[in-house]
């Protein structure tokens, strides 16, 4: 039977989920695979680990646009205000105050000056505090470990870099339980430029009092944004923060037996490895031994249950 469809997705994903995926996957060479499967554990790596030399380790810049914040922010700050339903938790909330101080026909206008003069303010004072924003992330970010997984088995680049050009093998995990941390997986954001340290619309969020701004949200897009060159490895991570052992480079946390259910042997993997991965395997259960296969007709690769 050939294996072909690798985005199933599950009905039991908690609440807190970041994915409903039902697989994840991880390219190694046969001799990793063998200790992992020996030891039962996946390896959580620090950014200096990493083989991109940028991953987890640039400043975000902070460029909006602010016409267009000021414009939509504006609208819906005025919405707010005419309809006196501005939040607690807006920013404006004091100079919404002092306006609506004004006769009732004056207070548009006056919204409308001093609006555009505040967000000027305080767009600048947060590219003036920028400098101290990356100095204070980055310990934060390089003691961060991640899992670095895809949603692709297939991927004829991924089996030459990571499973020893063929001879290695692919581990499939999946979403085991509501506990299962793969649940916590999250896409790779591949882009050509560096994004925002705030895009546009978080700005104007947090100016309206729909979401106020965090720092996890600049931490997020540093740990999964990579540059578009690296975007065939279709790349999932999951987070770990400094993990339990804070001044290690990685650590190896155990995953759950029903968490592995598949292996996936490469073109080139020799007999002697397939046997011993196999039975090292077997602890596994139901698990599902799997072979790569070239396509007869084309360029391509494809998978077969074995």
């Amino acid at each position: 039977m050939i294996y072909e469809n690798f985005d199933t997705t599950v009905s039991y994903a908690p609440a807190f989920a970041l994915n409903t995926r039902e697989h994840f996957f991880k390219y190694m060479s046969a001799t990793t695979a063998k200790i992992v499967l020996n030891n039962g554990t996946l390896r959580w790596s620090r950014s200096t680990m990493l083989n991109d030399p940028f991953d987890m380790n640039f400043e975000l810049p902070m460029n909006p646009d602010v016409d267009m914040i000021k414009k939509e922010a504006g609208r819906i700050c005025w919405q707010q205000f005419a309809e006196g339903t501005v939040p607690r938790e807006s920013m404006l909330k004091h100079a919404l105050a002092q306006v609506r101080k004004l006769p009732r026909d004056q207070q548009e206008k006056a919204f409308k000056e001093r609006f555009p003069a505040a967000i000027d303010a305080w767009v600048y004072n947060m590219q003036q505090m920028l400098p101290q924003l990356h100095k204070d992330a980055k310990p934060l970010i390089k003691d961060f470990k991640i899992l670095s997984l895809t949603v692709r088995p297939n991927i004829p680049t991924m089996w030459s870099h990571y499973a020893d050009s063929y001879r290695g093998v692919v581990l499939r995990f999946r979403n085991g339980d509501e506990k299962s941390p793969f649940f916590m997986a999250k896409p790779i954001d591949y882009l050509d430029e560096l994004p925002n340290l705030y895009s546009d619309q978080e700005l104007i969020d947090h100016l309206t009092a729909k979401r106020p701004l965090s720092a996890r949200m600049a931490v997020d897009k540093i740990i999964y944004t990579k540059s578009v060159h690296w975007s065939y490895e279709q790349e999932w991570r999951i987070s770990l923060g400094s993990g339990r052992e804070k001044a290690t480079e990685f650590e190896d946390q155990f995953f759950a037996l029903q968490e592995l259910d598949g292996v996936i042997f490469g073109l080139g993997t020799s007999k002697q490895d397939k046997e011993l991965i196999t039975l090292l395997a077997s602890k596994h259960k139901p698990i599902k031994m799997m072979q790569l296969k070239r396509k007869p007709d084309r360029f391509g690769l494809y998978i077969e249950e074995i």
